[in-house]
């Protein structure tokens, strides 16, 4: 019982377009099944959107006829709504443009990039699906079911005995066709409507994943220490070097200073000994 509440919640709020499209197909098969009947036999078919017998008044099947066709304009007018609600989200769309380029240079952890790539796609399809089915009920799916006049010389001519009866079935038959129509457009702009709402909600959950005060993952964390930790090394190695080159220089320097030594204390003791072999010859 959970798995059936599951499967119909993901086929009518979810993917509406599902539950739509079966609705549809139905529909369609009992609009061509009613069609092709002639308007004498509709008593053999078991009408959904409207009944009548002897005591309904003809006054009344008209009344019912016109509502039918006026229904029409009213899911129009829905129809026009969704789709000033779908370019306001496109705007909305566009405006999130930046900070959903932000989510991609924030985070560097593939499946965000992955789910937020997903999020994305799932809003352009709604939207873009919702626009197709507002579309559909403005354009081609604004039949009606119109009583002719050939009709109504054809039910005259039957009529001959002053009842209502062959008129009422005309009637009858275009009131069902019409509301079954009437049905469609409904699904339609339904239909439509879920679909912004799910947008909607995928923008809003990029909106939140946008805002967390997250500046880097643990992964970066943990690169960031790495690259620390290796700077730091590569300071002391070069500080140990320096040294090194420091004190070679020291040494060096300390060397010359000897040698300098040596060879001022040998030249000293050559005068020395110039000076005392003179002082031997007076």
């Amino acid at each position: 019982m959970v798995g059936d509440k599951v499967k119909n919640f993901i086929k009518k709020e979810l993917f509406p377009m599902i539950q739509n499209n079966s609705a549809e197909k139905k529909m369609n098969e009992k609009i061509a099944r009613i069609s092709n009947y002639d308007s004498e036999d509709i008593n053999n078919l078991e009408l959904q959107y409207v009944r009548f017998d002897n005591q309904t008044k003809l006054e009344n099947m008209k009344s019912e006829y016109d509502n039918s066709i006026n229904r029409v304009a009213k899911f129009e007018d829905k129809a026009k709504s969704n789709l000033v609600a779908i370019s306001i989200s496109v705007t909305i769309i566009l405006g999130l443009i930046k900070p959903i380029n932000e989510i991609y240079t924030k985070y560097n952890n593939i499946v965000i990039k992955i789910i937020g790539t997903i999020l994305c796609f799932g809003v352009v399809f709604f939207m873009l699906y919702a626009g197709i089915l507002s579309l559909k009920v403005l354009m081609e799916k604004n039949v009606l079911y119109k009583v002719s006049l050939i009709e109504l010389n054809k039910v005259n001519l039957i009529q001959l005995n002053n009842s209502d009866e062959p008129m009422k079935k005309t009637y009858a038959q275009n009131i069902e066709l019409n509301e079954m129509n009437n049905t469609i457009r409904n699904n339609y702009i339904n239909t439509s409507f879920r679909c912004i709402r799910n947008a909607l909600s995928l923008l809003v959950v990029i909106f939140i994943i946008g805002i967390i005060p997250i500046s880097n993952n643990q992964e970066n964390d943990m690169e960031d220490k790495l690259n620390e930790i290796q700077d730091s090394i590569n300071e002391i190695n070069n500080d140990i070097t320096r040294f090194k080159v420091e004190e070679s220089n020291s040494t060096d320097l300390i060397n010359k200073q000897e040698e300098s030594m040596k060879k001022l204390e040998e030249d000293i003791a050559i005068l020395k000994s110039k000076l005392s072999e003179q002082e031997n010859k007076k």
